[in-house]
């Protein structure tokens, strides 16, 4: 979204786009005028790498979304997209009964990038749930799962940091009732 006021100068400009994997399929076609809105739905795995140049590249901002149309659940998640970063902090994860906290990284260097993922409740890191040396491959997205949280853990925090480059970071829970799927939060 690139709202046409924002644009400073009148010099060209270009928002790029890119699937990450690369062998993913639906990125959007290159835009070199600005538009107030757009959507552009994904279908499957993977990340988009946004690229803004010259007077195209003030002011984007990007969305994501998930919708969840099932017999067990409905429901809409949507998370504001950010830059990618070497340390973040996500208010994921929760003590409720069959909540599951998930925290989805995306890579778009063209390294590898070694990820820490742990949680961290008032007692400092929790041992057990803690991913170590993730190797995230370029390019691509990797899904690291924290699993559910006890009564101790019920405000704590998922601390991820990287060595070797920055990556996009999304937390997200989904709430399960056994095996079925009955809802989600970013």
């Amino acid at each position: 979204v690139v709202p046409t006021a924002w644009i400073g100068g009148s010099g060209a400009g270009s928002l790029q786009f890119t699937r990450l994997p690369a062998d993913g399929s639906g990125a959007p076609q290159e835009r070199t005028s600005a538009v107030e809105n757009e959507r552009t739905d994904l279908s499957g795995a993977g990340a988009l790498r946004l690229t803004g140049a010259g007077s195209l590249a003030r002011g984007v901002a990007a969305l994501q979304y998930a919708v969840d149309d099932e017999p067990t659940v409905a429901g809409l998640v949507m998370n504001a997209c950010s830059a990618p970063t070497k340390d973040a902090w996500l208010p994921i994860g929760g003590n409720q009964a069959g909540r599951l906290g998930r925290v989805v990284l995306s890579n778009p260097t063209q390294t590898p990038v070694t990820v820490d993922v742990a949680v961290v409740g008032h007692a400092g890191e929790v041992a057990v749930k803690v991913a170590n040396g993730v190797v995230e491959p370029p390019g691509d997205r990797v899904v690291v799962g924290i699993g559910d949280f006890d009564g101790s853990l019920a405000d704590a925090m998922v601390h991820v940091t990287s060595r070797g480059g920055s990556v996009g970071v999304t937390g997200f829970d989904v709430w399960m009732t056994g095996e079925t799927p009955s809802g989600a939060a970013a």
